[in-house]
């Protein structure tokens, strides 16, 4: 449970500190652009990478195909909410509003999460659960 509030800490710090950052104007729309492309596009696919570096097994096997079937049943779950709720909505906000009950945040601040609460094998199966985001997304 310590560990799991260090993390909220950090998180909360750095957070904040991106904030005072950008509230005095030492980081503007240029760099916060930089930075979040570098994460996604560099940091966050070589961390998934090297979390995959494990050594395989029949457990991990079954741990994989558990979290994978799981993930495509929520998914499966999201679709059919996100056209049940939003049908009296207009075009443009029903299509926004599907998008965000489909696809979460999950990836960008889960995985650090999983990976800061369960190490590498957290982050691996949080990257497994991921898949059928990213394909829907």
């Amino acid at each position: 449970m310590e560990e799991l509030i260090n993390l909220q800490l950090m998180i909360f710090s750095l957070i904040a500190i991106g904030l005072l950052v950008k509230k005095i104007g030492m980081m503007g729309k240029t760099g916060q652009k930089n930075l979040t492309d570098l994460v996604v596009n560099l940091i966050l696919p070589c961390n998934i990478v090297e979390s995959f570096m494990v050594k395989f097994s029949a457990d991990i096997a079954a741990d994989f195909a558990d979290i994978f079937i799981i993930s495509l049943l929520i998914q499966a779950g999201c679709v059919i909410l996100g056209h049940l709720l939003f049908k009296k909505t207009t075009e443009g906000r029903r299509k926004c509003l599907r998008y965000g009950t489909i696809c979460s945040n999950a990836g960008f601040m889960g995985n650090p999460l999983a990976e800061g609460v369960f190490g590498s094998i957290g982050l691996t199966l949080a990257s497994v659960y991921l898949i059928p985001q990213r394909v829907m997304m």
